[in-house]
């Protein structure tokens, strides 16, 4: 019982600590972040081209 708590309260901060690691790497800009936002928006775009072509058909 005793480890309990305490393996919670680590897995909290754990994740905490996961969550801000993330958060700051994409405020900073990492390429990897970069990349898969760029790649995203090229997705969408191209989704976007497609609906154009295919709306007045």
């Amino acid at each position: 019982m005793k480890g309990k708590p305490v393996h919670a309260d680590c897995l909290l901060r754990w994740r905490c600590w996961q969550l801000e690691t993330d958060t700051w790497t994409l405020m900073r800009g990492s390429q990897p972040a970069r990349n898969f936002l760029t790649v995203i928006i090229k997705i969408f775009n191209s989704l976007r081209t497609i609906e154009k072509i295919v709306a007045p058909i």
